[in-house]
């Protein structure tokens, strides 16, 4: 059965949010996210829900001529924003709408990886496997899946920043 929480504030009437049951999504998709078969290729396998997290089996590879450091600027110390961003509507997963709503890190962050990511990617390199962390997805949301993020300090190729937030263009809606 899935999770109900009533939610009530000051001046506000209660209404109830219904969570994602523990469900299993395979996702199956392989994009590049880059220009002219250059950037940064992301393959998500599948999705993971658990009444208390999540997990995304994935594979990210470094299809461009520089090496990529896998960083959390101005955050020393606390990882990377490998993560989910999820929304009511597919719509406010596009980038420009993310941009315009001042959302740049994921909201469920990755606290785990499997195995360990690496701090550098060189090209034709990758890192394979599963990040998951804690957070519920409401029934019905849609969910991006973001990587990253990438910072090199060699010039990067044509049409890409120096750096840069990967994201799959494909949602996955969560029943």
């Amino acid at each position: 059965m899935p999770a109900l929480v009533t939610v009530a504030g000051c001046g506000t009437s209660a209404q109830s949010v219904e969570f994602a049951p523990p469900q299993v999504i395979e996702v199956g998709t392989q994009e590049l996210d880059g220009r002219n078969g250059v950037g940064v290729t992301l393959e998500v396998r599948r999705l993971r829900l658990t009444r208390s997290g999540w997990e995304v089996a994935a594979r990210v590879i470094n299809s461009t001529p520089v090496s990529w450091l896998i960083v959390r600027p101005h955050e020393q110390g606390v990882g990377t924003k490998f993560g989910l961003f999820v929304a009511s509507k597919p719509n406010a997963l596009r980038p420009m709408a993310l941009e315009a709503e001042h959302l740049t890190t994921p909201q469920l962050l990755a606290a785990r990886f499997d195995p360990p990511i690496p701090q550098l990617l060189q090209p034709a390199e990758g890192w394979s496997g599963r990040f998951s962390g804690p957070g519920r997805i409401r029934r019905g949301n849609y969910v991006k899946f973001a990587f990253g993020r990438f910072v090199t300090d060699q010039r990067p190729p044509a049409g890409l920043p120096a750096s840069l937030m990967a994201l799959t263009a494909h949602a996955v809606r969560v029943g």
